[in-house]
């Protein structure tokens, strides 16, 4: 498991969070489409985060 110590990706996860819904048919999280854009620009950056991050 990898734990993140970085300050944007806190961040952006504090910001996310609220509009995060489990979709039961993919089994994930995943953000409304209805959701403001900034909301979907965040979750992308996020996920580069954590990418970034697993190749350590």
């Amino acid at each position: 498991m990898t734990r993140i110590i970085d300050p944007e990706f806190h961040r952006l996860a504090m910001l996310i969070d609220p509009y995060l819904v489990y979709d039961e048919e993919k089994g994930t999280f995943v953000i409304p489409e209805d959701a403001p854009k900034e909301i979907h620009e965040a979750y992308k950056r996020k996920k580069e985060i954590w990418e970034k991050y697993q190749e350590y």
